[in-house]
């Protein structure tokens, strides 16, 4: 179930991006503390997490039965695409807090320092509840992914007081989920959320943000690195039922070109908040594959 909580809440996330409030170009910093602002990032943040804490224990933990509090060893499942989702999820979590707290005219220093625990507060309930749940149990995994989403954020803010390498998702409909759409979902937003064989996880970075003089790339242009798996229908190859053995699953390893939409200058607000929600997913490009089968592809558009 850790599995399906964790993309749930990446999609969460994504579609939070369309609040200016994370956009590093077009958010209107205060130049002093304002409290009315502080209080409202507060007050909708604390309503965001009751309510989400709320429906993820009715929607996924109120009919199983309870436990004492424990950990449970999940590092070998999905090729661990679902720890990149937890770190993706906290990535942003962060990025919002951090941005938020600029936003409310919160000390620059301050501002990335508590704004970085965003995304460990959001994401910390969900391991407590799987700890309690004696289906599941609290994982290491998950807690060292959250981290380390988080800690990308801060990183790199404390560095250059901007995001230079960017987390993003795509994601593109598999064969798999009509295979076993039990598990990987009945629709297309169910496979989004469930059927890791079409999500990939990406760092974009424009070459341009690391040179110390001018050039003639674009700063909108990215590289892009991604990684994905494939063949994956069970949790681990182990629990993977007898007729689908022969999909042995593998990891995926990409190569390609991004596009930073929040670097696209424009003065239209509706096109600025559009390219502010699409800054979270990967733009189609030709891509190379290297993947641990052995094989290298090209692949012309790959999303």
């Amino acid at each position: 179930m850790t599995y399906v909580k964790s993309s749930l809440f990446c999609m969460l996330i994504c579609f939070s991006l369309s609040s200016p409030i994370i956009a590093q170009d077009s958010i209107s910093s205060s130049p002093a503390f304002n409290k009315m602002r502080l209080g409202l990032l507060l007050g909708s943040s604390g309503s965001v997490y009751a309510t989400s804490m709320i429906g993820l224990n009715s929607l996924w933990y109120k009919d199983y039965p309870k436990s004492n509090f424990h950990f449970f060893n999940d590092n070998d499942e999905w090729m661990q695409m679902d720890k990149f989702g937890h770190s993706l999820a906290a990535y942003y979590e962060s990025l919002i807090g951090i941005q938020g707290l600029k936003w409310a005219g919160v000390e620059n220093r301050k501002s990335i320092i508590y704004g970085s625990l965003f995304g460990l507060v959001f994401q910390l309930p969900i391991e407590i509840l799987d700890g309690f749940s004696a289906n599941w149990g609290a994982s290491s995994g998950d807690l060292i992914a959250n981290t380390l989403g988080a800690g990308l954020v801060f990183s790199q803010f404390m560095l250059w007081d901007e995001q230079k390498i960017v987390y993003k998702f795509s994601f593109h409909p598999t064969e798999f989920a009509s295979m076993r759409s039990d598990l990987l979902g009945e629709n297309l937003v169910q496979n989004i959320i469930k059927d890791y064989n079409g999500s990939t996880y990406w760092l974009s970075f424009s070459p341009q943000s690391f040179m110390k003089k001018e050039s003639w790339i674009p700063d909108w242009l990215c590289l892009s690195l991604g990684y994905g798996a494939d063949n994956m229908l069970g949790v681990s190859y182990a629990k993977t039922p007898d007729e689908y053995l022969h999909y042995v699953p593998y990891r995926q390893f990409y190569f390609s070109l991004d596009v930073n939409t929040l670097k696209i200058p424009t003065k239209n607000k509706f096109v600025k908040a559009l390219l502010v929600g699409l800054s979270i997913i990967k733009i189609p490009a030709p891509t190379v594959e290297i993947n641990s089968q052995g094989n290298v592809r090209f692949h012309p558009i790959y999303f």
